[in-house]
């Protein structure tokens, strides 16, 4: 290795500040990426049933778009590298730039970013989000109520950092579902399998 490639190798890959930096640009373009508006601009002129099952496809490559950079981040710089990127990836996402800085409520994305930095809180998470589903036939009820459990599952595990940082991403996603906590309120939610 010549003199000046060790110098960049060395500011670089050897400097934690700069692995930091990347690791939440990273997450928060991922965030950033509109996947919902994607898949209409893609599928809408196709037949109803591909159009409805690309949209319904979503919240799994929204799950992944968070996974992938607060993992590389967790794995590359440990658990306060995956938090930092876990913050960058929900906050793409909840204020898109590409769209004005209006996004997604941020449910599949938190589950994601739950996932890259402390799985078995994320299993949790899955859990308490199936079961109110299936008690309640409200997605948005599921959501709230996995979102709350999931800083509490972290807790238990005895992981206070990720249940301090989830604890905040629960509290935006609660902010961002205002509305269908208002509808849940009233009874005029849309429930699971049925149009709005």
């Amino acid at each position: 290795m010549v003199p000046n490639e060790a110098l960049l190798h060395n500011w670089f890959y050897g400097n934690h500040y700069v692995r930091e930096l990347a690791a939440v640009v990273f997450a928060v373009l991922m965030g950033s990426v509109p996947v919902t508006s994607i898949f209409h601009w893609l599928f809408d002129d196709f037949d109803s049933r591909v159009a409805r099952t690309a949209t319904a496809l979503a919240p799994a490559v929204n799950t992944l778009k968070a996974l992938i950079p607060v993992a590389i981040a967790t794995h590359g710089g440990g658990e306060a590298t995956g938090l930092a990127a876990a913050v960058a990836v929900v906050a793409g996402h909840t204020c898109c730039p590409w769209r004005r800085f209006a996004g997604g409520t941020g449910i599949a994305v938190e589950f994601g970013a739950l996932l890259g930095v402390c799985w078995p809180a994320a299993i949790a998470f899955a859990i308490v989000w199936l079961a109110v589903a299936a008690a309640s036939r409200h997605s948005s009820a599921a959501a709230l109520a996995a979102s709350a459990a999931s800083p509490l599952a972290a807790l238990a595990l005895g992981v206070e950092p990720v249940a301090i940082v989830f604890a905040a991403l629960a509290a935006l996603l609660w902010v961002r579902h205002s509305a269908n906590i208002s509808r849940l309120l009233a009874g005029t939610e849309t429930k699971i399998g049925k149009k709005g």
